[in-house]
């Protein structure tokens, strides 16, 4: 809240206007400390349950990993096009606009 609408709600709740803004500007502090406190608690929550999962599940999710495939990007111009396409050694398949190697039979 702007200054301003504090000490004007001050004026309305109390006769002195100093109390009533102190008093105010209090209950936003108390407002922003519950906020936080609780966004805090969420978060480690959050983290001991990661610990928890990970060490749980750490070996069984190494055994699954698979290597990823390597894409080369399809390249823009025409030049380096056709030099990838003389190659005679390897065949270059274009699928889902990039490029895939494939071993020639």
């Amino acid at each position: 809240m702007k200054g301003q609408q504090i000490r004007k709600k001050a004026m309305k709740n109390s006769s002195n206007w100093k109390i009533g803004y102190f008093l105010l500007q209090l209950k936003e502090f108390l407002k922003l400390g519950e906020r936080e406190a609780s966004n805090n608690q969420r978060r480690a929550d959050e983290n001991r349950y990661k610990e928890e999962e990970g060490n749980l599940d750490s070996m069984e999710s190494f055994k699954k990993k698979k290597k990823k495939k390597h894409y080369v990007t399809r390249p823009e111009t025409k030049s380096f096009e056709k030099r990838w396409e003389k190659n005679e050694k390897n065949v270059f398949k274009v699928t889902m606009g990039k490029w895939k190697k494939v071993e020639k039979n």
